[in-house]
């Protein structure tokens, strides 16, 4: 058996930890957020209060408040008459920054045309319809919307809706 040199060794584990400390950094600007459990919607959602930045597919920065809601925050009265906007990566577009997600674009436009409901973008990647439907009672309960609008694909009634590892 041949004896590998300490000096080896000691050259291999350094060389390791610099690659995953370089891996790490380069990692954190590419992507970075904290998720949180919400007893509510027993799913883990963005922290609220956190940005999240992704610079993969785009280059977006975005804030999520309570319950996964994408933006500044709920209105302070709870959000009464709301359209919640369901969707999968589409609607929860991380790519791009808050002002230029559809949501954001949705509601400046139907306020320039004096509608003032607030539009609240819950767009979750990987989601479909199932996850839609198992959720409909609590976001019901919790934004009490005027409508609801769900964003869907051809995969959301095919094969995103029978895999059972989503």
């Amino acid at each position: 058996m041949t004896k590998i040199p300490n000096r080896t060794i000691v050259k291999t584990v350094v060389g390791i930890l610099l690659a995953l400390l370089t891996g790490e950094a380069v990692s954190r600007r590419v992507f970075s957020f904290k998720l949180a459990y919400d007893p509510t919607l027993e799913v883990f959602v963005f922290a609220p209060g956190e940005s999240v930045r992704y610079r993969l597919e785009g280059d977006g920065i975005s804030k999520w408040s309570a319950h996964g809601v994408r933006g500044n925050g709920l209105p302070a009265d709870g959000a009464p008459d709301s359209i919640i906007v369901l969707g999968d990566s589409f609607t929860e577009s991380v790519q791009v920054s808050d002002e230029e997600v559809y949501t954001t674009l949705l509601e400046a436009k139907l306020h320039e045309n004096g509608i003032r409901n607030p539009v609240l973008n819950l767009g979750k990647s990987s989601c479909s319809l199932p996850d839609y439907i198992g959720l409909a009672d609590r976001h019901r309960a919790l934004f009490r919307p005027a409508w609801t609008v769900v964003q869907v694909q051809e995969s959301d009634f095919t094969t995103d809706a029978w895999n059972p590892s989503k």
